[in-house]
């Protein structure tokens, strides 16, 4: 079997195809076909040295990465710091007397709308009385039978004007009272907002993301590298295959094919 020293193509015998490989400017357009285990012997005795380098010289990156990556979270960790401490006191001190507000404020809403109620009522059945009852034509007796009647119909009207309101009113003030919670939490959720804790999260979260993404690389190297050192064929091809600094090594130092 045969291997491509620049892109690690495998089969059992070699071709003039193409090689997609375009890490270096010399670089064949033709494969650097080697005999699967005469390349396997050649990395082991010629870049093993380089590639303990590669694990120090990684080492050393992802160490510096992360005292970057620290001095560049202290800022954004004291304002987080800051927020907290600010956004603790609140809960402490000012959300009670703001949430008792709001409730207040939601029951006067729904007694504005029953005094409307008993207003319009109020003027609904002064005009009825006014203008609509004496159009019935209906004779006004002093007996007991009608005012039992009128007894009822007023009773009626008021409940029509006024209890719907009232029994609404009366729910909204007993439901205030039990949804303390609901209106701690968009207060609090408001105040959050207003003061930068999103954003601030957000900004380290992102700082974070992008960090991670780097040692991940760092250390995905530095991980194949040692397997590289101790591990199988495939560990050490997976390594040469992955690191592009180690791969240019062997090709402009060690390879002796044509370029």
């Amino acid at each position: 079997m045969v291997i491509c020293a620049k892109c690690m193509k495998k089969q059992s015998r070699k071709s003039e195809s193409v090689c997609p490989y375009e890490g270096n400017e010399k670089a064949d357009p033709i494969h650097a076909w080697m005999d699967y285990e005469i390349f396997i012997k050649e990395l082991r005795e010629k870049l093993f040295p380089f590639i303990k380098e590669r694990i120090a010289e990684l080492q050393k990156k992802l160490a510096k990465n992360q005292a970057l990556f620290n001095e560049r979270m202290v800022p954004l960790y004291k304002k987080k710091d800051e927020i907290k401490a600010a956004y603790d006191e609140y809960c402490r001190y000012g959300l009670p007397g703001d949430v008792e507000k709001l409730k207040k404020r939601a029951v006067r809403s729904h007694l504005r709308n029953v005094i409307g109620s008993v207003i319009g009522g109020a003027i609904g059945l002064a005009i009825f009385f006014k203008w609509g009852f004496p159009m019935c034509n209906v004779e006004l007796t002093p007996s007991i039978n009608f005012q039992l009647l009128a007894i009822v119909g007023i009773s009626v009207l008021v409940a029509i004007f006024l209890g719907k309101p009232l029994v609404e009113f009366l729910k909204e003030r007993r439901y205030a009272k039990s949804r303390s919670q609901m209106f701690a939490d968009e207060l609090t959720d408001k105040w959050r907002d207003m003061n930068g804790f999103y954003e601030v999260n957000s900004n380290i979260e992102e700082e974070e993301d992008k960090y991670n993404n780097v040692r991940n690389g760092f250390e995905l190297r530095i991980n194949s590298a040692e397997c590289a050192l101790s591990g199988n064929n495939e560990d050490l091809l997976n390594f040469y295959d992955i690191d592009n600094q180690t791969k240019n090594y062997y090709l402009e130092k060690i390879y002796e094919g044509a370029w």
